[in-house]
């Protein structure tokens, strides 16, 4: 078992206030680059630093015997589920991430599942999700310690990756000065917490949807779906999505993401994206779990929609 904590470095290095260090095996570093979805082509690191945006971009090193080191200075995408899944399908993946605002994550995952991915592990204790090699990972590690965390979340990320991330490898890295810009992953989609209980739909759906809208938690599957897509078609239409791209309309036909509305609802959540709503609304929309993606809809339609909640109550008084 690898124990080793050495000397705590991170408070005094250049990536104190905010970092992702992410060690993965079983991909080649191209690979990896495709996991995180970012650029093969490299630009300068200190470049795009100075864009002051938060544009999410990684670089990568070889550390060797399969092993490679994705490193985000302020950035998040390794600690990200899409991206652990993706990055982990040959093998273990480890991340540990921490910024200036004292959110930490500590994450795993393996063959392209997430085992256990916690934040704030200084404070709360680590949720192993019975997975004996997280367990192992953690074992006997003190989190209580703010001066010595992070190194100890290595120690746990070297024992569930058999490599230690080093001081000399963050600074070999930097010093390299290459970073590949990232087009990030869209959001999971979650069922909603209620399952099927009609009783604790219509009691979230009053909840989260305001007075009198209890019924929507009555509504069949089939009917909450047509809601979804009926919210999101207008707030396309309001906010002039359905007028620019062709591909927002054909996805509502379908009631799914063509993979060029995916790719344009990806690119829209960067600074140079536009119709963030729109395409937000359709990857809502699209949720397997029709009653959560009204309740998803609803709660970006309310606000870019006049009239979102008539809609949502005359589907209700259907109910």
């Amino acid at each position: 078992m690898i124990d080793e904590l050495g000397d705590p470095w991170i408070c005094e290095s250049r990536i104190s206030e905010a970092a992702t260090l992410t060690v993965c095996t079983g991909l080649t570093r191209a690979q990896v680059l495709d996991a995180f979805s970012a650029h093969h082509e490299s630009e300068p690191m200190g470049d795009v630093i100075e864009e002051f945006t938060t544009d999410p971009w990684v670089a990568v090193a070889d550390l060797g015997d399969g092993i490679v080191l994705a490193f985000e200075d302020n950035g998040w995408q390794g600690a990200y589920a899409p991206t652990l899944r993706r990055v982990s399908v040959a093998g273990r993946v480890a991340s540990v991430y921490w910024n200036v605002n004292a959110v930490q994550t500590l994450s795993f995952a393996e063959a392209g599942a997430v085992l256990s991915s916690t934040t704030d592990y200084g404070w709360i204790p680590i949720d192993a999700g019975g997975h004996s090699t997280v367990v192992e990972a953690i074992s006997g590690l003190d989190f209580s310690d703010w001066r010595t965390q992070r190194e100890r979340a290595l120690v746990a990320v070297a024992r569930f990756t058999g490599r230690h991330v080093r001081r000399a490898d963050v600074d070999a890295v930097l010093d390299a000065d290459r970073a590949h810009r990232i087009l990030p992953w869209l959001d999971d989609h979650y069922p909603s917490s209620a399952g099927s209980d009609v009783r604790t739909r219509r009691e979230l759906a009053g909840s989260l949807c305001g007075p009198g809208m209890e019924a929507v938690g009555s509504l069949p599957d089939d009917a909450l779906r047509d809601l979804a897509w009926t919210l999101a078609e207008g707030v396309c239409g309001e906010t002039g999505l359905l007028a620019e791209d062709p591909a927002a309309g054909e996805s509502i036909a379908l009631r799914a993401l063509t993979p060029q509305a995916e790719l344009a609802a990806r690119a829209s959540t960067l600074s140079t994206g536009t119709h963030v709503t729109g395409w937000a609304v359709l990857h809502d929309a699209s949720n397997p779990d029709a009653f959560n993606a009204v309740l998803q809809v609803h709660s970006r339609a309310r606000f870019a929609l006049p009239g979102a909640d008539d809609v949502l109550r005359l589907a209700a008084g259907s109910a």
